[in-house]
């Protein structure tokens, strides 16, 4: 038989070419991947890509996979089939456990596990710790989890990358493979993938992989296995007998599978002893419920997968696609644990095992073979490995023509979107034009008449705020002015006169001191009546400007000249026009016009320049202090003018939020209706 490679040298080429006019297609389409849906090709051309270095790689080895879901029994199958029972591969695993596990024939049996690296690990701790609720994330976190409890040496991984263990043999092998990937292992949370290189003549120019799941929470670990899948060239599919093609296995085996490029399906239905368990209290003997059990699932897979293969012709199917999936209408009925008993000595047997031989009412050692049926598994198994030539012929055949076949119902499916989106524009283009200027319309005149409300609220504003100003600078007047005081003071007076007496000449020569006062008035200005002055100024002025606005407070009359505008430009009908809603709306836009003010506090007084003494008496020092207080009422009216401007501009900028949030809350609908026209 000529050499495979021979044969597949014209593909080869054939397979660059059309690899290339997909290349320059794509390219062709990026422009217009804001317009319609062009991913497609690109997807195709990744994914050709991938299938084609693959396949035409140097000493590339015929892969066939075994595929299913989690607890399909997949490592329990491949023990049964490759290692007479032993449980080699360790069970149980689930996605956020197991990783994809490579078999292959080799001189000397070795294990070799691939590690993830620094980066990949970095990013299952950013998936873990992002607080999203999905499988993923939850997964990620208990992977981060294990490795902590279990003291996974991850620096150690990261700067090993790939480890190779020398093996004995397969005995004993299922410790250190638990070690590897199982759900309690100490190095599982850090592997990628591993190799098993075994001494298996029936591994010879075959390799065997063992899945697992999808949503593996390592990106790199899901993408291997999803290539994993799109490269390998059979796949033994295997589905639970208790919920046998169900929804999710039907779309992971007519939707998933084929189109991957695998040339052959073998359709499995394992755990055949459990479901049979179920069935046997309805029937005479085991024989008849096996039998019964059969047609049943062997009916529910024709109709399933012959209703999914209409499907997929129905929607341009390739027929390479369609015809992989022709034997799964046949599935093979299994079941490991009763094919493991029929050859394990009574002794050997465990709990489980013996409760099993119980329920099925201790089935003879032929029974449990049949109901096994591995000899047929093992038939498929090494038929697929003895056609593995012819297989891998048809896929090269099929690798460009299915692609092909592919590009075009992409193409034809894009053009056929294209006309129709044309044609739909071209029809609906004049009647959102029109659409258009209706809404445009409807919104000015709702806006006009909004804010014509608004424009008489806010008429006496301005009044308002010059009559503010008028009695601040009248005020301000008023309480300037100091009156003078009037004070008494006590003037001594001190003077000397003689104190000799005419016949006492020792009188002579004496003088004596006299002490009187004299009452006198005098004019001065008080420092704390200038500062009474100006708190009673600041606190008439605070009053004045919260009197002055009260006014606006007062928000009925543009509640009704609102509502009349609601009734003006809508029907009774509209959602703008429902009690509760209107009135949530006005409640929402009102709330940003100003409540009413309260008189600061005198304690918020500002600081001036005033004399400390209790009285200014002297003329320059009233002057002075007249000055200051005129200076410091003039700075209190300043103030009190500016604030009041403010409030006016601020009252002004709140009736314009207001008008706008009223306008856009009342025409919510023909805005988002006016939106979505644009944006068509």
């Amino acid at each position: 038989m000529e050499p495979i490679f021979e044969k597949t040298e014209e593909q080869r080429r054939r397979a660059e070419a059309f690899a290339a006019r997909v290349a320059s297609l794509c390219a062709a389409l990026e422009p217009y991947s804001g317009e319609v849906d062009t991913g497609g090709p690109e997807l195709l051309l990744r994914s050709f890509r991938r299938r084609t270095e693959d396949f035409f790689r140097e000493n590339r080895r015929f892969t066939l996979a075994v595929a299913g879901r989690v607890k399909a029994g997949k490592s329990t199958f491949l023990n049964t089939l490759l290692f007479g029972g032993r449980e080699v591969l360790p069970k149980g695993l689930t996605p956020k456990t197991a990783v994809l596990t490579r078999m292959e024939y080799a001189e000397e049996a070795a294990l070799t596990a691939r590690f993830l690296t620094r980066a990949e690990w970095e990013e299952l701790c950013r998936l873990a710790g992002s607080g999203m609720d999905t499988p993923q994330v939850q997964a990620a976190q208990e992977t981060a989890a294990r490795a902590s409890r279990f003291g996974t040496p991850l620096e150690e991984c990261f700067a090993e990358g790939t480890r190779r263990i020398p093996l004995g043999g397969t005995d004993g092998l299922e410790p250190l493979l638990n070690d590897y990937v199982g759900e309690g292992g100490r190095f599982a949370p850090a592997v990628n993938s591993l190799t098993l290189g075994l001494p298996l003549d029936s591994l010879r120019d075959l390799a065997v992989v063992d899945t697992p799941g999808l949503n593996d929470p390592v990106l790199s670990r899901t993408e291997q296995t999803r290539r994993c899948l799109e490269t390998c060239d059979a796949i033994f599919f295997l589905s639970r007998c208790g919920s046998f093609l169900d929804r999710s296995d039907l779309d992971l085996l007519t939707a998933q599978l084929p189109q991957k490029g695998a040339a052959e399906l073998v359709l499995a239905a394992t755990q055949f002893d459990s479901a049979l368990i179920d069935m046997l209290p309805g029937y005479p003997d085991l024989e008849s419920a096996a039998r019964e059990l059969r047609r049943a699932l062997q009916e529910h897979a024709a109709r399933s997968v012959g209703a999914a293969m209409k499907k997929l012709r129905r929607a341009g199917c390739p027929e390479p696609v369609t015809a992989a999936l022709e034997r799964c209408r046949r599935p093979i009925f299994l079941s490991s644990l009763a094919e493991d008993l029929a050859h394990r000595p009574a002794r050997e047997r465990g709990e489980q095992e013996r409760l099993l031989l119980r329920l099925l009412e201790e089935p003879e050692r032929e029974e449990l073979v049949r109901i096994g049926n591995f000899e047929e598994a093992r038939a498929a198994f090494f038929r697929v490995a003895a056609e593995k030539d012819d297989l891998l012929r048809r896929r090269a055949g099929q690798l460009t023509a299915a692609a092909r076949s592919e590009l075009g119902m992409l193409l034809e499916r894009l053009r056929a979107d294209v006309l129709e989106k044309r044609k739909r524009l071209l029809e609906e283009e004049a009647a959102i034009g029109e659409r258009q200027r209706e809404l445009s319309a409807h919104l000015v005149r709702v806006r006009a008449d909004v804010d014509e409300a608004f424009a008489e609220y806010l008429a006496p504003l301005e009044q308002a705020q010059l009559d503010v100003f008028c009695e601040l600078d009248r005020l301000g007047e008023d309480w300037a002015q100091l009156e003078s005081r009037e004070g008494v003071e006590s003037v001594p007076r001190v003077r000397t006169e003689s104190a000799a007496q005419p016949l006492r000449p020792w009188t002579w020569g004496r003088r004596r001191t006299i002490y009187t006062s004299e009452q006198r008035t005098y004019a001065f200005l008080d420092p704390a009546d200038a500062r009474r002055n100006l708190e009673q100024l600041w606190l008439l002025s605070s009053q004045l400007q919260a009197a002055a606005f009260l006014l606006f407070t007062d928000t009925s009359r543009l509640q009704n000249r609102l509502m009349e505008a609601a009734a003006k430009n809508f029907p009774l009908q509209s959602p703008a026009r429902q009690p509760e809603r209107l009135r949530s709306v006005l409640r929402s836009a009102l709330s940003r016009l100003p409540v009413k003010e309260r008189p600061q506090p005198v304690r918020l007084l500002p600081e001036f320049s005033l004399p400390k003494e209790a009285a200014v008496r002297d003329a320059p020092g009233r002057a002075a202090l007249r000055e200051a207080a005129q200076n410091a009422a003039r700075k209190i009216v300043g103030e009190r003018r500016r604030a009041a401007g403010q409030a006016a501009c601020r009252l002004r900028e709140q009736a314009a939020e207001a008008a706008g949030a009223f306008s856009a809350a009342l025409c919510g609908s023909l805005l988002r209706e006016r939106d979505a026209l644009g944006a068509q």
